[in-house]
C-alpha cells in the first residue's frame, strides 16, 4: 500500500490543518489504546465505544470542514464562510466501522473530494444566478435578500444542471 502525502493546500490552510491533525491524533491515540486493552480484556469494548464514536465524529467534522474550505476557495467563494459542521456519533459498532472506513478513504482522497464539492458549488452558484435572471421580477429589488427568499424556486433539473454523482 502506498502512503500518500498530505496535499499542499491543506498544509497551507493552517486552521484546517491544525484541526484535522489534532482531531486525527487524539482519535488515533484513543483508538490504539482501546484496541490494546481489547486484546487483554474483550469486555472493555463496550466502555470505550461512546468515547471512540464521539472522537471519530469530531475527526470527521474537522475533515469535512477542511474539504469544504478548499471547495469554497476553488469555487471562488470565501472560505471563511465555512463553519464546522454538526456531528453525530455512531450508535452501533457496524456504523462505527463503516464511518471509520469512509473517514480513512476520505483522508486518501482529499483533493478529489474538494474538487467534486467545488464543482457542485459552482453549479449551485450558477443556478442561483440563473434563477434570479429567469425570475419575472428582474429588477434591482430582485437582488435583495428578501426577493431571494420570496422568489419561487426553480429546480435544478429545469436549468439543465445534472445531479451530483
Amino acid at each position: 500500500m502506498n502512503l500518500r502525502r498530505l496535499p499542499l493546500w491543506l498544509v497551507c490552510d493552517v486552521a484546517s490543518f491544525v484541526g484535522v491533525m489534532i482531531s486525527f491524533w487524539i482519535f488515533f491515540a484513543r483508538f490504539s489504546e482501546a484496541t490494546a486493552r481489547l486484546e487483554k480484556d474483550p469486555r472493555c469494548a463496550k466502555a470505550d465505544f461512546p468515547l471512540l464514536a464521539h472522537l471519530l465524529a469530531a475527526a470527521e467534522a474537522m475533515l469535512e470542514h477542511a474539504i469544504l474550505r478548499r471547495a469554497f476557495k476553488l469555487a471562488g467563494l470565501r472560505p471563511g464562510e465555512v463553519r464546522i459542521p454538526d456531528f453525530m456519533p455512531a450508535r452501533h459498532r457496524r456504523s462505527f466501522c463503516r464511518r471509520l472506513r469512509a473517514y480513512l478513504d476520505a483522508i486518501d482522497n482529499l483533493t478529489v473530494l474538494a474538487a467534486r464539492r467545488a464543482k457542485r458549488l459552482r453549479q449551485l452558484k450558477d443556478a442561483e444566478l440563473a434563477r434570479l435572471f429567469l425570475h419575472p421580477a428582474n429588477t434591482p429589488a430582485a437582488f435583495s435578500d428578501h426577493a431571494r427568499t420570496t422568489a419561487p424556486f426553480t429546480p435544478s433539473w429545469a436549468l439543465g444542471i445534472p445531479a451530483p454523482p
